[in-house]
């Protein structure tokens, strides 16, 4: 990020009921990264699961041409050089054996995010809808952090209700969709996996959100 700014930036990769895998919000893969994920499977599908985490989607997808690519809702429109195969919405794919459950986050178009779950392990993974970020590399991300709100502990960002939230009820009746589902361990893509009692601590990180 510009100004010194540093967030982590972490990709999932899911293997699916077929052994393929999936790729959870690329990041830059280098060959030995490239390496690593052959020795686990082949790339069947790229994921681009909200409308501000695309910068490395055209060398994933030239690197695993044959894996279809899926873009969050209204991505296309932004990256209209990038050809995506389908919109990451519910249901998902079929050939996805059932594992991964899409959770849109409705009311918030410029972010379009979309929450997975992955059943098997009652995991969900989510993009920016909360940072998780307790350790900040330097002292200008910890002073932003501290001015979003989101410095030191689970938290959601105040950007959503400064610039990007525009139907707030759509919005908190998303949330409260996705704390109805079954998981126990909270991914971000931004900061350090929950690994136990994920849901009551991210319901406590939108509990703003869900008394309005």
């Amino acid at each position: 990020m510009p100004g010194g700014v540093r967030f982590p930036l972490r990709m999932v990769v899911v293997r699916l009921p077929g052994g393929g895998l999936l790729l959870h919000s690329p990041i830059a893969i280098d060959d030995a990264l490239a390496a690593a994920l052959a020795q686990l499977g082949e790339v069947t599908a790229i994921v681009a699961p909200n409308c501000l985490h695309h910068l490395y989607l055209a060398a994933a997808k030239e690197r695993y041409a044959d894996a279809p690519m899926f873009g969050a809702p209204g991505l296309a429109d932004k990256r209209g050089d990038l050809k995506f195969d389908a919109v990451l919405e519910p249901p998902a794919p079929a050939d996805w054996g059932g594992a991964i459950e899409l959770l849109p986050i409705a009311g918030a178009p410029k972010v379009g995010e979309v929450a997975l779950l992955h059943r098997p392990s009652r995991s969900l993974l989510v993009t920016d809808l909360v940072f998780h970020l307790r350790a900040p590399e330097n002292l200008r991300t910890a002073l932003l952090l501290r001015i979003m709100g989101a410095h030191g502990r689970l938290a959601s960002s105040r950007a959503w209700r400064w610039m990007l939230v525009r139907d707030r009820a759509a919005f908190r009746e998303s949330l409260r969709e996705l704390l109805r589902s079954d998981f126990d361990r909270l991914i971000p893509s931004h900061g350090e996996v929950v690994d136990a009692d994920a849901r009551a601590a991210l319901g406590s990180a939108l509990g703003s959100w869900l008394q309005e």
